[in-house]
């Protein structure tokens, strides 16, 4: 499995009812370095009569939603928004395992 399916398998849900089809993705943010709390948002809503092609499309163009999901600039992996760290003054953020290995930080 790539990485991009298992993102799209552990992160962005489709949700059916009978009005419509939701795909969510989980939003995570940080409450102190240890404490995480994670909810789950609406990314898009399709036609109830969506097929799959059309919600496969959509799961996919949400891995580009940088409201979810960024891509470390150092190991071109893509994470979940709320899964870098935050390395310079600056801003920069990298995902947690470039984090630990090229900066020092430890968890």
């Amino acid at each position: 499995m790539s990485s991009e399916e298992e993102l799209i398998a552990d992160f962005l849900p489709v949700i059916r009812t009978q009005a419509s089809i939701e795909i969510q993705a989980i939003v995570l943010e940080w409450d102190g370095v240890h404490k995480r709390t994670q909810k789950w948002q609406k990314v898009c809503e399709l036609s109830k009569h969506a097929d799959e092609e059309a919600i496969q499309k959509s799961m996919n163009k949400s891995l580009n939603d940088e409201r979810f999901f960024s891509v470390c600039p150092e190991c071109k992996t893509q994470n979940l928004k709320g899964a870098t760290v935050r390395i310079d003054e600056d801003g920069h953020r990298v995902c947690m395992s470039c984090a630990q290995s090229n900066h020092g930080i430890v968890f």
